[in-house]
């Protein structure tokens, strides 16, 4: 190997990546806006290109700090209880109380409920990804709970015809990862069910608190490498560091191609632990 010329392409790299770097943090230091230039765009591209990452999207240019502002939501749980496991009289249903109806799990937990059913009954006949998402809007439509409130983040077949689908709350140009839709249909009808929903009804933006672009989380991720990365998006989340929580945090996620999601502090550029996928683990 010609070191030489190995030392040399690194030194390009490193000094490319400092005049980013500092020129981003003048416009920054003296009030300025953000603004990706094209140059600004390939020399992040080929930093990342010498990592082995591609990128299958566009970088977006900027985002701002905003505060969320929540107002109150009140499921109706009689409702969706009657038509996930069946009419029957019930009394109150409290949270952390688990509904059993012969293969049929319900319970439910603070805007949040979780259905599972073992055997789906035959009353339905879905075949195809299409008729099982329009199948699922229906039953979410039906329960008369906010999902239009949500975009769809992805879909996919898994074996036996089961389809899976994943939503998240989007408000203005913002994504709420730690509310979503989760679901598994099959043939005959819903096998799991997962919503958790706030009623965000404002986002007022402030101007004088700084954050750092999708560029600069791109250039500081190291720990990414030899993936494509399918997209680059902003929102808020809940997190942990060094057992600390962090709610509400702003923060850049980046979706690999291998499915998996990176997030980062859109102040800081720091590495986050998503407290739902801690969650999601200990189940």
């Amino acid at each position: 190997m010609d070191w030489s010329k190995a030392k040399n392409i690194l030194l390009v790299l490193f000094i490319t990546l400092n005049c980013i770097l500092l020129y981003n943090n003048y416009i920054s230091f003296s009030g300025g806006g953000s603004i990706l230039s094209d140059e600004m765009s390939s020399n992040t591209l080929a930093v990342l290109a010498s990592r082995g990452v591609s990128l299958n999207c566009e970088i977006p240019s900027s985002t701002k700090a905003a505060t969320v502002i929540y107002g109150p939501y009140f499921e109706d749980r009689q409702k969706i209880t009657d038509i996930l496991l069946g009419p029957k009289s019930r009394g109150i249903i409290d949270d952390g109380e688990v509904i059993i109806e012969g293969t049929k799990q319900l319970k439910f937990d603070n805007n949040y409920f979780d259905f599972k059913d073992e055997s789906p009954g035959k009353g339905n006949k879905i075949e195809g990804i299409e008729q099982a998402r329009l199948f699922l809007e229906d039953v979410l439509e039906e329960m008369e709970v906010p999902y239009k409130d949500f975009g769809l983040e992805g879909q996919k077949e898994l074996k036996d015809s089961i389809y899976e689908f994943e939503y998240n709350q989007v408000y203005e140009d913002y994504i709420f990862y730690d509310n979503y839709i989760k679901a598994q249909i099959g043939p005959t009808g819903i096998i799991s069910l997962e919503f958790k929903y706030r009623n965000v009804r404002d986002v007022k933006t402030n101007p004088k608190q700084k954050t750092i672009d999708a560029y600069q989380v791109l250039l500081k991720m190291t720990d990414v490498k030899n993936v494509n990365i399918d997209d680059i998006d902003v929102g808020y989340g809940s997190y942990t560091d060094n057992g600390i929580s962090l709610t509400d945090l702003l923060s850049w996620r980046v979706r690999l191609n291998d499915g998996s999601e990176k997030f980062y502090s859109a102040f800081t550029g720091q590495k986050l632990s998503p407290i739902r996928y801690i969650n999601e683990v200990d189940k």
